[in-house]
């Protein structure tokens, strides 16, 4: 059972863009594995909750994948379109099929078990290891307006995921910043007059996490490896964001 999702492609994910290898800002389709119990698919079968799909594989030797979907899920991965048959090659799936006349063997009393026939089988059929499967062939959607490719502040040509990297990390900050003011003082904790439970705890070490892999990121990001001037560098990356919030919000305002 796979349900349809689109996942934004920016710095918020950890997976390169398939079509860019960088970060797009669009949306790619993707198909996330669900569960449910084997009498639950056969009821949701049975009234139509669940239907079958098949999606070709993009290369290699997979003809594609077989699951069950929602629907809904399946018109907007088709689009209005037809569903690929599974049993025809890429090349030819979209023509009819032809059907060749057969002429029956002639008897062989003989044995041969144990020969080799020439046909190979599959002994092992690939199996579904429940990570996402990529549809971006499939289905994507453009980057919003106004999102831009390139950025040219004080005469750096910065790319736009680098940008929307730097926005990324910003974001991440100010939710850091504000969780830390929900929480009590270091001195009222430390004297036992306030403490910190468990799920605060948790949440905070996970947006410290967030942010040090989103830092790490924008660190390693190739071009500012390529860069000779990297503080330079870094400081464009720097108004470049604060560039782009101020068109964000320009754009915000004229919205009716």
């Amino acid at each position: 059972m796979k349900a349809l999702r689109m996942v934004r492609c920016d710095w918020t994910t950890q997976h390169e863009c398939p079509k860019t290898g960088t970060r797009c800002g669009g949306w790619h389709a993707t198909w996330e594995s669900t569960q449910a119990h084997y009498d639950d698919m056969v009821r949701m079968t049975a009234t139509g909750e669940l239907v079958t799909l098949f999606m070709r594989a993009r290369t290699g030797r997979r003809r594609g994948w077989h699951m069950w979907v929602k629907p809904s899920d399946k018109a907007e991965f088709l689009q209005g379109g037809p569903e690929p048959d599974p049993y025809l090659p890429t090349s030819i799936a979209s023509s009819p099929p032809t059907i060749l006349p057969t002429e029956p063997l002639p008897p062989d009393p003989h044995c041969h078990y144990g020969e080799d026939t020439g046909i190979r089988a599959e002994l092992a059929r690939p199996r579904d290891d429940g990570a996402p499967i990529d549809a971006s062939d499939w289905l994507s959607k453009e980057p919003p307006p106004g999102y831009r490719s390139r950025w040219n502040v004080d005469g750096w040509e910065i790319p736009g995921d680098v940008v929307e990297a730097r926005l990324t990390l910003d974001s991440a900050l100010q939710h850091l910043a504000a969780l830390a003011d929900t929480l009590p003082a270091g001195a009222d904790i430390a004297t036992g007059r306030a403490d910190i439970t468990h799920a605060e705890r948790e949440e905070w070490l996970a947006a410290q996490e967030e942010c040090k892999r989103l830092a790490a990121a924008l660190a390693t990001h190739p071009w500012l490896g390529s860069v000779s001037d990297p503080f330079g560098a870094r400081r464009a990356v720097f108004a470049a964001a604060r560039k782009a919030q101020a068109v964000e919000l320009t754009n915000t305002a004229h919205q009716p």
